[in-house]
């Protein structure tokens, strides 16, 4: 049986955990109350045969266009992506310093700074997709 003793991490370990669960679970339980009450009342207005345009049905779902000035562009995921990459490289220059001074530290610094260039790696990536997605949404519009 567990005993909780003020001096002892474990109650504080378990208040953690319960924030954590509750600061992950309450916006999802949020977020799908409201969905749930947004087609409800899409619902009634169809069954009282109201007629909804379909500006009105975005309104109310929340499926607003994003402006074109607010969209991500490639070129700054580009730039996201060599910022994440550079700080990779900086976690595993303090990896090879933790070498000499902490050895059995250095594995997992080591391994941090490795998915960290992933991370990276994977915005750079993103940056390339996009950019061909954006060259191929441009050539349509030109030859339309």
């Amino acid at each position: 049986m567990f005993h909780f003793d003020l001096n002892s991490g474990t109650l504080i370990g378990v208040v953690f955990w319960l924030f954590v669960a509750a600061v992950c679970i309450t916006p999802m339980i949020v977020g799908y109350k409201v969905r749930e009450k947004t087609l409800d009342t899409i619902k009634t207005a169809i069954e009282k045969g109201q007629e909804l345009s379909p500006e009105m049905v975005r309104n109310l779902t929340g499926m607003v266009s994003i402006p074109e000035d607010q969209k991500i562009s490639s070129f700054n995921l580009k730039i996201a992506g060599a910022i994440v990459m550079a700080g990779g490289v900086g976690v595993a220059a303090v990896a090879t310093i933790f070498l000499f001074a902490v050895p059995i530290a250095a594995p997992f610094v080591y391994a941090g700074a490795a998915l960290i260039f992933c991370i990276g790696a994977g915005l750079h990536l993103g940056a390339k997709v996009l950019r061909q997605h954006e060259d191929e949404k441009k050539m349509m519009s030109t030859a339309a």
